[in-house]
C-alpha cells in the first residue's frame, strides 16, 4: 500500500468527519436548511450502526461524538502507518 493511497483514505475521512460535523451543527440549528437533507443523507449511512448500539441520552443523540472519535483513532493510525511505510518509525 502506498503513500499515495494512504493520503487518499486520509483525505477522505477528513471529509467524513466534515459531513458528520455539519450533519450535527445542522441538526441543532436549523434542521430544515436545504442543505441538511443531503448531508444527512451522506452522514446516515455511517451514523446508523453507532445508533444501534448508543442509545439516546437525556433525548441527545452522542452517536456523531462516536463516530468521530473513531475517525480520529483512524487517522492516528493511518499517521503510523504512514511513518512505518516510509521507514522512519
Amino acid at each position: 500500500m502506498g503513500v499515495g493511497l494512504l493520503e487518499t483514505v486520509k483525505v477522505a475521512l477528513y471529509l467524513l468527519m466534515g459531513v458528520v460535523l455539519m450533519s450535527a451543527v445542522l441538526s441543532w440549528v436549523n434542521p430544515h436548511a436545504p442543505m441538511a437533507g443531503v448531508i444527512n443523507a451522506l452522514a446516515e449511512p455511517f451514523l446508523r450502526p453507532f445508533r444501534r448500539v448508543i442509545p439516546l441520552i437525556g433525548g441527545v443523540d452522542l452517536t456523531p461524538i462516536a463516530l468521530l472519535l473513531l475517525l480520529q483513532v483512524l487517522l492516528s493510525a493511518l499517521a503510523m502507518g504512514k511513518y512505518m511505510l516510509l521507514g522512519l518509525a
